[in-house]
Protein backbone atom coordinates (compact mmCIF):
# COMPACT_ATOMS: atom_id res chain seq x y z
CA UNK A 1 0.00 0.00 0.00
CA UNK A 2 2.75 2.66 0.87
CA UNK A 3 5.08 1.83 -2.41
CA UNK A 4 2.19 1.40 -5.02
CA UNK A 5 3.69 -2.16 -6.03
CA UNK A 6 3.01 -5.83 -6.35
CA UNK A 7 4.78 -8.05 -3.62
CA UNK A 8 5.64 -12.23 -4.29
CA UNK A 9 7.37 -14.00 -1.80
CA UNK A 10 8.31 -17.96 -2.72
CA UNK A 11 8.34 -19.10 0.58
CA UNK A 12 6.94 -16.59 3.28
CA UNK A 13 8.07 -18.62 6.30
CA UNK A 14 11.68 -18.19 5.72
CA UNK A 15 11.79 -14.81 4.15
CA UNK A 16 13.14 -11.70 6.62
CA UNK A 17 10.00 -9.70 6.05
CA UNK A 18 7.35 -12.03 6.99
CA UNK A 19 9.48 -14.91 8.64
CA UNK A 20 8.50 -13.71 12.54
CA UNK A 21 5.42 -12.59 11.75
CA UNK A 22 2.41 -15.02 14.04
CA UNK A 23 -0.32 -15.30 11.00
CA UNK A 24 2.23 -16.64 8.86
CA UNK A 25 3.61 -19.28 11.04
CA UNK A 26 0.25 -20.37 12.22
CA UNK A 27 -1.67 -20.55 8.63
CA UNK A 28 2.10 -22.15 7.41
CA UNK A 29 1.93 -19.59 4.46
CA UNK A 30 4.81 -20.45 2.05
CA UNK A 31 3.96 -18.73 -1.37
CA UNK A 32 2.15 -15.66 -1.52
CA UNK A 33 1.55 -12.69 -3.51
CA UNK A 34 -0.27 -9.59 -3.13
CA UNK A 35 -1.04 -6.35 -5.74
CA UNK A 36 -2.50 -2.65 -5.08
CA UNK A 37 -5.96 -1.83 -6.85
CA UNK A 38 -4.82 0.84 -8.50
CA UNK A 39 -7.72 3.23 -10.44
CA UNK A 40 -5.27 5.50 -11.76
CA UNK A 41 -5.91 8.17 -8.91
CA UNK A 42 -5.44 5.91 -5.55
CA UNK A 43 -5.21 2.19 -4.49
CA UNK A 44 -8.26 1.45 -2.81
CA UNK A 45 -7.76 -2.13 -2.39
CA UNK A 46 -5.40 -5.39 -2.85
CA UNK A 47 -6.08 -8.80 -4.22
CA UNK A 48 -3.96 -11.28 -2.21
CA UNK A 49 -3.37 -15.20 -2.69
CA UNK A 50 -1.40 -17.26 -1.02
CA UNK A 51 -0.30 -21.20 -0.88
CA UNK A 52 0.68 -23.33 1.85
CA UNK A 53 2.41 -25.93 -0.34
CA UNK A 54 6.62 -25.88 -1.15
CA UNK A 55 5.48 -28.13 -4.22
CA UNK A 56 3.45 -25.68 -6.14
CA UNK A 57 4.93 -21.87 -5.67
CA UNK A 58 3.89 -18.63 -7.48
CA UNK A 59 5.93 -17.49 -10.47
CA UNK A 60 6.71 -13.79 -11.45
CA UNK A 61 4.41 -15.18 -13.96
CA UNK A 62 1.82 -15.26 -11.47
CA UNK A 63 2.53 -11.75 -10.30
CA UNK A 64 2.04 -10.30 -13.82
CA UNK A 65 -1.09 -11.69 -14.78
CA UNK A 66 -2.48 -10.81 -11.11
CA UNK A 67 -1.28 -7.73 -11.48
CA UNK A 68 -2.97 -7.23 -14.90
CA UNK A 69 -6.00 -8.48 -13.00
CA UNK A 70 -6.22 -6.06 -10.39
CA UNK A 71 -5.59 -3.28 -12.68
CA UNK A 72 -9.11 -4.43 -15.00
CA UNK A 73 -10.19 -5.14 -11.14
CA UNK A 74 -9.75 -1.59 -10.40
CA UNK A 75 -11.24 -0.09 -13.70
CA UNK A 76 -14.20 -2.37 -13.30
CA UNK A 77 -15.21 -1.13 -9.78
CA UNK A 78 -14.67 2.65 -10.20
CA UNK A 79 -16.80 2.40 -12.72
CA UNK A 80 -19.45 0.42 -11.23
CA UNK A 81 -19.07 3.58 -8.58
CA UNK A 82 -19.29 6.33 -11.18
CA UNK A 83 -22.62 4.37 -12.15
CA UNK A 84 -24.08 4.66 -8.64
CA UNK A 85 -23.25 8.14 -8.83
CA UNK A 86 -24.87 8.87 -11.99
CA UNK A 87 -27.78 7.02 -10.69
CA UNK A 88 -27.95 9.31 -7.52
CA UNK A 89 -27.05 12.52 -9.33
CA UNK A 90 -29.65 11.60 -11.92
CA UNK A 91 -32.51 10.68 -8.18
CA UNK A 92 -31.27 13.71 -6.94
CA UNK A 93 -31.34 16.79 -9.90
CA UNK A 94 -35.15 14.83 -10.25
CA UNK A 95 -36.03 15.65 -6.57
CA UNK A 96 -34.23 19.12 -6.78
CA UNK A 97 -36.44 19.47 -10.20
CA UNK A 98 -39.74 18.97 -8.43
CA UNK A 99 -38.86 20.84 -5.17
CA UNK A 100 -38.39 23.90 -7.96
CA UNK A 101 -41.70 23.31 -9.16
CA UNK A 102 -43.59 23.20 -5.61
CA UNK A 103 -41.68 26.26 -4.64
CA UNK A 104 -42.28 27.99 -7.86
CA UNK A 105 -46.31 27.40 -7.07
CA UNK A 106 -45.20 29.09 -3.85
CA UNK A 107 -44.76 32.35 -5.61
CA UNK A 108 -47.52 34.39 -7.12
CA UNK A 109 -49.39 32.69 -10.50
CA UNK A 110 -49.50 36.43 -12.28
CA UNK A 111 -49.27 39.86 -11.66
CA UNK A 112 -52.18 41.64 -9.96
CA UNK A 113 -54.76 43.64 -11.86
CA UNK A 114 -55.49 46.73 -10.39
CA UNK A 115 -57.40 50.01 -11.62
CA UNK A 116 -55.00 52.91 -10.55
CA UNK A 117 -51.71 50.68 -10.16
CA UNK A 118 -49.78 48.32 -12.32
CA UNK A 119 -47.52 45.96 -10.70
CA UNK A 120 -45.29 42.68 -11.86
CA UNK A 121 -42.84 41.11 -10.03
CA UNK A 122 -40.29 38.05 -10.55
CA UNK A 123 -37.94 35.67 -9.07
CA UNK A 124 -34.51 34.24 -10.76
CA UNK A 125 -32.79 31.78 -8.08
CA UNK A 126 -29.58 31.32 -8.78
CA UNK A 127 -29.84 27.41 -7.97
CA UNK A 128 -32.64 25.30 -9.05
CA UNK A 129 -34.42 26.20 -5.17
CA UNK A 130 -33.70 29.37 -3.74
CA UNK A 131 -34.62 31.56 -0.18
CA UNK A 132 -35.78 34.76 -2.32
CA UNK A 133 -39.80 35.17 -1.80
CA UNK A 134 -41.93 37.70 -3.09
CA UNK A 135 -45.79 37.87 -2.95
CA UNK A 136 -49.05 39.75 -3.72
CA UNK A 137 -51.83 39.03 -1.36
CA UNK A 138 -55.25 40.61 -1.56
CA UNK A 139 -56.17 41.69 1.82
CA UNK A 140 -59.82 43.02 0.62
CA UNK A 141 -61.04 44.84 -2.23
CA UNK A 142 -59.35 48.06 -1.42
CA UNK A 143 -55.97 46.99 -0.26
CA UNK A 144 -53.07 44.77 -1.28
CA UNK A 145 -50.24 43.34 0.49
CA UNK A 146 -46.85 43.76 -1.13
CA UNK A 147 -44.20 41.64 0.16
CA UNK A 148 -40.67 40.45 -0.43
CA UNK A 149 -37.66 38.43 1.49
CA UNK A 150 -34.71 37.35 1.70
CA UNK A 151 -33.47 34.01 3.36
CA UNK A 152 -29.97 33.98 4.81
CA UNK A 153 -28.22 30.94 2.97
CA UNK A 154 -29.43 29.09 -0.36
CA UNK A 155 -30.88 26.03 -1.51
CA UNK A 156 -32.49 23.56 -0.17
CA UNK A 157 -32.76 24.79 3.69
CA UNK A 158 -33.07 28.20 2.75
CA UNK A 159 -36.05 27.16 0.33
CA UNK A 160 -37.88 25.05 3.74
CA UNK A 161 -37.46 28.32 5.86
CA UNK A 162 -39.12 30.46 2.91
CA UNK A 163 -42.02 27.74 2.85
CA UNK A 164 -42.61 27.87 6.31
CA UNK A 165 -42.88 31.54 6.09
CA UNK A 166 -45.04 31.87 3.36
CA UNK A 167 -47.90 30.17 5.42
CA UNK A 168 -47.44 31.81 8.59
CA UNK A 169 -47.66 34.54 6.44
CA UNK A 170 -51.17 33.83 5.21
CA UNK A 171 -52.48 32.88 8.20
CA UNK A 172 -51.92 36.78 9.75
CA UNK A 173 -52.49 38.47 6.37
CA UNK A 174 -56.79 40.05 6.89
CA UNK A 175 -58.19 43.42 6.85
CA UNK A 176 -57.63 45.91 9.23
CA UNK A 177 -54.43 44.13 10.54
CA UNK A 178 -51.85 45.44 12.98
CA UNK A 179 -48.88 45.08 10.87
CA UNK A 180 -46.65 45.25 13.66
CA UNK A 181 -48.37 42.89 15.60
CA UNK A 182 -48.37 40.71 12.46
CA UNK A 183 -44.47 41.75 11.59
CA UNK A 184 -43.74 40.56 15.83
CA UNK A 185 -45.35 37.11 15.80
CA UNK A 186 -43.36 36.00 12.37
CA UNK A 187 -40.50 37.21 13.92
CA UNK A 188 -40.97 34.64 17.26
CA UNK A 189 -42.15 32.27 14.51
CA UNK A 190 -38.95 32.49 12.54
CA UNK A 191 -37.03 32.20 15.81
CA UNK A 192 -38.32 29.31 16.78
CA UNK A 193 -38.56 27.67 14.07
CA UNK A 194 -34.76 27.78 12.49
CA UNK A 195 -31.43 27.68 13.71
CA UNK A 196 -29.51 30.06 15.09
CA UNK A 197 -27.70 31.19 12.09
CA UNK A 198 -30.87 31.98 9.90
CA UNK A 199 -32.55 34.15 9.61
CA UNK A 200 -34.96 36.61 7.38
CA UNK A 201 -34.65 39.80 5.74
CA UNK A 202 -38.19 41.00 5.50
CA UNK A 203 -40.80 43.99 3.63
CA UNK A 204 -44.36 44.14 3.83
CA UNK A 205 -46.06 46.89 2.54
CA UNK A 206 -50.29 47.48 2.48
CA UNK A 207 -50.64 49.53 -0.03
CA UNK A 208 -54.53 51.38 -0.04
CA UNK A 209 -55.47 50.95 -3.87
CA UNK A 210 -58.12 54.08 -3.83
CA UNK A 211 -55.84 56.67 -1.88
CA UNK A 212 -52.25 55.32 -2.45
CA UNK A 213 -51.31 55.47 0.90
CA UNK A 214 -48.81 52.67 1.56
CA UNK A 215 -48.17 51.38 5.46
CA UNK A 216 -45.04 49.19 5.46
CA UNK A 217 -42.73 46.90 7.88
CA UNK A 218 -39.25 46.98 6.86
CA UNK A 219 -37.34 43.86 9.19
CA UNK A 220 -34.00 44.29 7.89
CA UNK A 221 -34.42 44.27 4.18
CA UNK A 222 -33.01 46.52 1.35
CA UNK A 223 -35.10 49.55 1.36
CA UNK A 224 -37.15 49.57 -2.08
CA UNK A 225 -36.43 52.76 -3.97
CA UNK A 226 -39.98 54.62 -4.34
CA UNK A 227 -39.31 57.05 -7.47
CA UNK A 228 -41.28 60.41 -7.34
CA UNK A 229 -42.64 61.63 -10.96
CA UNK A 230 -39.96 64.74 -10.19
CA UNK A 231 -37.47 62.11 -10.57
CA UNK A 232 -37.03 62.76 -6.35
CA UNK A 233 -35.96 59.59 -4.54
CA UNK A 234 -37.44 58.37 -0.77
CA UNK A 235 -35.75 54.76 1.10
CA UNK A 236 -37.96 53.07 2.49
CA UNK A 237 -35.68 52.41 5.57
CA UNK A 238 -35.38 49.43 8.33
CA UNK A 239 -37.49 49.60 11.34
CA UNK A 240 -36.48 46.40 13.05
CA UNK A 241 -34.04 43.71 13.18
CA UNK A 242 -34.14 40.84 10.18
CA UNK A 243 -37.34 38.19 11.16
CA UNK A 244 -35.55 35.58 13.78
CA UNK A 245 -32.17 37.50 14.79
CA UNK A 246 -33.84 38.03 18.35
CA UNK A 247 -37.35 37.01 19.89
CA UNK A 248 -39.90 39.47 20.77
CA UNK A 249 -38.59 42.26 18.78
CA UNK A 250 -40.78 45.22 18.32
CA UNK A 251 -41.69 47.09 14.79
CA UNK A 252 -42.31 50.24 13.92
CA UNK A 253 -44.99 50.85 11.09
CA UNK A 254 -43.52 53.46 8.67
CA UNK A 255 -46.20 55.17 5.58
CA UNK A 256 -45.57 56.97 2.56
CA UNK A 257 -48.24 57.26 -0.36
CA UNK A 258 -47.93 56.73 -4.03
CA UNK A 259 -49.08 59.56 -5.88
CA UNK A 260 -50.19 59.47 -9.59
CA UNK A 261 -46.95 59.31 -11.91
CA UNK A 262 -44.86 57.74 -8.76
CA UNK A 263 -42.71 54.20 -9.17
CA UNK A 264 -40.87 51.85 -6.63
CA UNK A 265 -38.67 48.58 -6.98
CA UNK A 266 -38.67 46.60 -4.01
CA UNK A 267 -36.14 43.98 -4.20
CA UNK A 268 -33.29 41.90 -2.74
CA UNK A 269 -29.48 41.90 -2.25
CA UNK A 270 -28.81 39.33 -5.04
CA UNK A 271 -30.05 42.36 -7.42
CA UNK A 272 -27.32 45.15 -6.20
CA UNK A 273 -24.80 42.45 -5.47
CA UNK A 274 -24.32 40.76 -8.79
CA UNK A 275 -21.00 40.96 -10.22
CA UNK A 276 -19.75 41.19 -13.44
CA UNK A 277 -16.39 39.63 -14.59
CA UNK A 278 -14.20 42.77 -13.51
CA UNK A 279 -15.91 41.41 -10.10
CA UNK A 280 -17.85 45.02 -10.00
CA UNK A 281 -21.26 44.94 -8.09
CA UNK A 282 -24.34 46.26 -9.77
CA UNK A 283 -24.79 48.25 -7.17
CA UNK A 284 -27.83 50.22 -6.24
CA UNK A 285 -26.96 53.39 -8.22
CA UNK A 286 -26.90 51.58 -11.43
CA UNK A 287 -30.54 49.85 -10.39
CA UNK A 288 -31.92 54.03 -9.71
CA UNK A 289 -30.47 54.86 -12.87
CA UNK A 290 -32.23 52.24 -14.98
CA UNK A 291 -35.40 52.43 -13.35
CA UNK A 292 -35.04 56.48 -14.21
CA UNK A 293 -34.42 55.61 -17.27
CA UNK A 294 -37.18 52.91 -17.88
CA UNK A 295 -39.92 54.42 -15.15
CA UNK A 296 -42.36 54.89 -18.16
CA UNK A 297 -42.64 51.45 -19.08
CA UNK A 298 -45.00 49.37 -18.18
CA UNK A 299 -44.25 47.85 -14.79
CA UNK A 300 -43.99 44.16 -16.70
CA UNK A 301 -42.01 45.32 -19.21
CA UNK A 302 -39.24 47.04 -16.47
CA UNK A 303 -38.82 43.54 -14.94
CA UNK A 304 -38.59 41.86 -18.17
CA UNK A 305 -35.60 44.54 -19.45
CA UNK A 306 -34.06 44.71 -15.64
CA UNK A 307 -33.83 40.48 -15.64
CA UNK A 308 -32.30 41.22 -19.12
CA UNK A 309 -30.07 43.80 -18.11
CA UNK A 310 -28.64 41.55 -15.17
CA UNK A 311 -27.71 39.17 -17.34
CA UNK A 312 -25.89 40.74 -19.50
CA UNK A 313 -24.02 42.69 -17.16
CA UNK A 314 -23.24 39.19 -15.03
CA UNK A 315 -22.48 37.39 -19.01
CA UNK A 316 -19.90 34.40 -18.14
CA UNK A 317 -20.54 34.40 -14.64
CA UNK A 318 -23.03 31.98 -12.39
CA UNK A 319 -25.02 34.68 -10.09
CA UNK A 320 -24.05 33.79 -6.46
CA UNK A 321 -27.33 34.40 -4.78
CA UNK A 322 -31.28 34.54 -5.37
CA UNK A 323 -32.48 37.70 -7.25
CA UNK A 324 -35.89 39.22 -6.97
CA UNK A 325 -37.31 42.18 -7.64
CA UNK A 326 -41.17 44.00 -8.13
CA UNK A 327 -41.82 47.21 -10.04
CA UNK A 328 -45.15 49.44 -7.89
CA UNK A 329 -46.27 52.12 -9.97
CA UNK A 330 -49.09 54.50 -9.46
CA UNK A 331 -50.73 54.88 -13.29
CA UNK A 332 -53.92 57.53 -12.31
Amino acid sequence: LEKNSSILTTDALADPRFMMKESVIKSSIHSAMCVPLWDNREIIGVIYADRISLIDQFTNEDLRLLTLLSNLAAVKIENSRLIEKAIEQEKMEKELALAARIQKDFLPKGNPVCEKFDIAGTNIPCYQVGGDYYDFIAVDPNHLAVIVADVSGKGISAALLMASLRAALHSEVRSNADLSSMATKLNDFVHRSSAVNMFITFFLGEVELSTGRFRFINAGHNPPLLVRKNGQVERLETCGFCLGMFPSVVYEVKEACFQPGDSAIFFTDGIIEIRNKNHKEYGEERLLEFLKKNIKQPASKIVEKLGAELASFSTGLQPLDDMTFIVVKRVV
